[in-house]
């Protein structure tokens, strides 16, 4: 594999968000994908707790892409790291495939979904109304 190939990946998902060519959704821990619940592709346990609040995937050509915010604890030290985790699923692949976790690049990806990301009609109006009155 090409080493910047993960990152030129991001930059380009980074773009069409910004573009708006790719649309985001918020995650779930009811999704599933196929037959398969999120939280078992995910690999949910007591060692790993994924924030669903602030994780979001998109389908892309022929799978999908999750960027995840997780909690890693190891089983042998207890150290934890937490972060952005950026996954893939293709067609043939039945698993998520780890692609980046906590890089710079990865943040900027969340930051371009967060100013994408659909507010509900009904939070555009309570905004409106709010600022009307003022």
């Amino acid at each position: 594999m090409t080493a910047n190939l993960p990152t030129e990946f991001v930059n380009k998902l980074i773009k069409d968000t910004l573009a708006e060519k790719i649309n985001w959704k918020p995650l779930a821990d009811s999704m599933s994908i196929g037959e398969d619940p999120i939280t078992d592709l995910l690999s949910i346990d007591e060692f790993h707790t994924v924030h669903f609040w602030e994780s979001y995937y998109c389908k892309l050509k022929s799978g999908y892409v999750f960027l995840v915010s997780e909690i890693n604890e190891s089983g042998r030290d207890g150290s934890i790291t937490e972060g952005y985790s950026l996954y893939l699923q293709t067609l043939t692949e039945r698993f998520l495939v780890p692609i980046m976790f906590d890089t710079v690049e990865v943040y900027r990806l969340k930051n371009a979904i967060e100013t994408k990301v659909d507010i509900s009609p009904e939070v555009v109006e309570f905004m409106k109304s709010f600022l009307e009155d003022s």
